[in-house]
């Protein structure tokens, strides 16, 4: 019988919908398997295990071994790969119910998997709490893209400042500071570029994000991610530098 993509996409994501055959997916991973050593792990009948690896295999997503262990195909470790952006939106469904990250280019769509270790805070106070603290233990680094600067942080910056931290600053090209924000003009980036609207707010340093925030029609809560995770550190900051390379330079 023919099938079509779609049939197939929906029959992969049905073998994947099963808690016990995705965590099998998991185990092998790591390594291959027999039979009896999955049932063991996942606690389950050496019967229900095979009856879920024969399922799995017939998907494509296993293969055998020589001698006789399962272990994952490339084809199933790339899918699973696939899966931790999914994951990582899932997990925090009510926030992208609220908050736009589909703008975000593709790329960094499909790497949001490198997030999972990510807290989410949903306490304001809490965030710019965290982003003080980044900014005062910055040693190589700090990147700021936001809509606005803020006091609260204008003694971490110009801490940061005097010992000799790289500060690069991308804002919105027209945001002009007011009289009681002249204090930052004391508190030069190496170089302020802009942007005509801010995609997402970032403050992060080579060691944390502090905030990495979406925002909501347009404007942000300051809601949003902090980790210290290599993977969430690497992603964050190539997205920095992916606007950072396009933003006009401002004088």
């Amino acid at each position: 019988m023919y099938m079509s993509d779609w049939d197939v996409f929906c029959q992969v994501l049905f073998e994947l919908s099963n808690e016990s055959r995705l965590a099998m997916l998991m185990n092998l991973v790591e390594s291959p398997h027999t039979v009896t050593e999955l049932a063991k792990e996942l606690n389950a009948s050496t019967q229900e295990t095979s009856r879920h690896l024969t399922r799995l295999m017939s998907s494509g997503l296993l293969q055998r071994e020589i001698d006789g262990a399962y272990a994952i195909s490339e084809y199933g470790r790339l899918l699973l790969s696939t899966l931790k952006s999914h994951q990582f939106i899932t997990n925090h469904k009510e926030y992208f119910q609220l908050h736009e990250a589909s703008h975000i280019p593709d790329e960094f769509q499909s790497r949001l998997g490198e997030l999972n270790e990510c807290t989410y805070l949903d306490d304001v106070m809490a965030v710019f709490q965290k982003i003080q603290d980044v900014i005062e233990n910055a040693e190589e680094y700090i990147y700021r893209l936001t809509d606005r600067r803020f006091n609260l942080v204008y003694h971490s910056l110009q801490s940061a400042a005097d010992r000799g931290v790289d500060f690069k600053l991308i804002e919105t090209l027209d945001y002009q500071l007011t009289t009681d924000l002249d204090q930052y003009k004391r508190v030069q980036p190496s170089e302020t570029r802009g942007l005509e609207t801010i995609p997402v707010f970032i403050a992060m340093s080579e060691k944390e994000i502090a905030s990495l925030a979406f925002p909501i029609d347009g404007r942000f809560d300051y809601r949003g991610f902090t980790s210290s995770s290599p993977e969430a550190i690497k992603w964050c900051r190539d997205l920095y530098l992916h606007y950072w390379e396009y933003a006009k330079v401002k004088p």
